[in-house]
């Protein structure tokens, strides 16, 4: 057996870890010379309930040009369904895996607990080298309450501030659409609308598709490109009795309202509570029926309030409009409930200019959040500080602020 294989796992007991805790497991070992171009496993063992595997991977010697390529086995091998799980060779050092999402270069897929594998690979070590490798491995735990980190796990930003974009954006992975090359209508690339929102020169976005997540591996793959612009995973619960954004969303959500599993908007609500998720309620006064079906918020029996953070105040450019939901908002600060009033474009196509369709254009309205950093947290977190009423002018302050311009920038 090579020295290749001085090998040390240290288990380290811990609740939900992320990457930037402490790690849950971590590999250690070396390689040498006689380990160029040869493959080898390093096993580590993945426990029942875990939701999601991070790895951190480094190791010494890049400036002798050792190179050490990294892939991810389950514990079938490369033998059956429960097996491979992706390869990124040296173009990654930290990646992460679930049941929903993966980073690029590795597939999403149940976690079955048992022997899995780090694949390592060494295309080049010099003779009479000597190299280490750390991989740091933090797990998800399947019953944790709180969502993961997002797309982005750490600030894009760190600085404290006024930060812009917008709160309401559908691609093709629910009902957004463009047209195509040849002209054909077809469900419309996310990769345009982020386009767009840089284009219009915004800080974040959140693009909240109706009761899906399968956005959230696509926005995973591209935040890396899009280092200017922060990718927020929601989802627009769409029910029969109202619609509402939920921030931070990397886990199905149940939407069915009215069902023996979910029998009101009240246990919807206290589900995202417990996710730690931000709510704000969508469109409130459109009217609901076959024109736009579910869409004016008309729960049964009426909603906790408590457990909602924001109000959609402006959709688009219904500022102005017998829908707008500034009045709704109004008649709810007056009874006491502190929610704050934010914007959303609710664009469904990047390409338009804003008159086609009815629908404006992406940033339209921009929404302005006060936050300690441009982080998946930190803005979630500005929308959700409770508005306060000054005492002698009774004017509303908040986190948040919309800006109902044509113009973003």
């Amino acid at each position: 057996m090579r020295r290749w294989w001085a090998l040390l796992a240290t288990a380290i007991l811990s609740g939900t870890a992320q990457a930037g805790d402490e790690p849950d497991v971590v590999l250690r070992g070396r390689i040498s010379g006689a380990d160029h171009q040869t493959y080898r496993l390093v096993p580590f063992d993945v426990p029942p309930g875990i939701s999601r595997i991070t790895v951190e991977f480094d190791y010494t010697g890049r400036e002798e040009r050792t190179t050490i390529d990294i892939g991810l086995l389950g514990p079938d091998g490369f033998a059956g369904p429960d097996g491979f799980r992706g390869w990124s060779g040296g173009n990654k050092r930290t990646f992460t895996v679930s049941a929903t999402d993966a980073t690029p270069s590795y597939l999403p897929g149940v976690l079955t607990p048992g022997r899995w594998s780090l694949l390592l690979g060494v295309p080049n070590i010099r003779a009479g080298r000597e190299d280490e490798f750390t991989a740091k491995l933090y797990f998800s735990r399947a019953d944790a309450q709180q969502e993961d980190a997002g797309v982005q796990g750490t600030p894009l930003r760190a600085q404290e501030g006024w930060y812009r974009g917008d709160l309401h954006l559908h691609t093709g992975h629910s009902d957004g659409s463009c047209s195509s090359r040849s002209g054909a209508r077809v469900p419309c690339p996310l990769f345009l609308t982020l386009a767009g929102a840089v284009e219009r020169g915004l800080d974040f976005v959140a693009v909240t598709e109706h009761n899906t997540i399968s956005h959230v591996r696509e926005l995973r793959s591209l935040q890396p490109y899009f280092d200017d612009l922060l990718l927020i995973s929601g989802m627009e619960v769409t029910t029969f009795q109202g619609h509402a954004n939920a921030f931070g969303v990397t886990r199905p959500v149940d939407f069915r309202v009215g069902s023996e599993a979910v029998p009101d908007w009240n246990a919807l609500l206290e589900t995202l509570a417990e996710r730690g998720v931000v709510v704000s309620i969508n469109h409130p006064a459109v009217p609901s029926g076959e024109m736009c079906m579910g869409c004016g918020w008309r729960p049964q029996p009426q909603a906790d309030l408590r457990r909602v953070q924001a109000i959609e105040v402006v959709n688009g450019a219904d500022a102005d409009t017998p829908i707008s939901g500034i009045p709704f908002w109004h008649r709810l600060l007056d009874q006491g409930h502190r929610l704050t009033g934010i914007g959303g474009s609710d664009n469904h196509d990047p390409t338009l200019a804003g008159a086609e369709l009815g629908r404006p254009r992406i940033g339209v309205p921009t929404t302005v959040v006060y936050a300690q950093s441009l982080s998946t947290s930190a803005i979630p977190g500005g929308v959700a500080v409770r508005p306060r009423v000054h005492r002698r002018t009774g004017l509303i302050g908040s986190h948040a602020r919309i800006l109902h311009a044509d113009r973003a920038r």
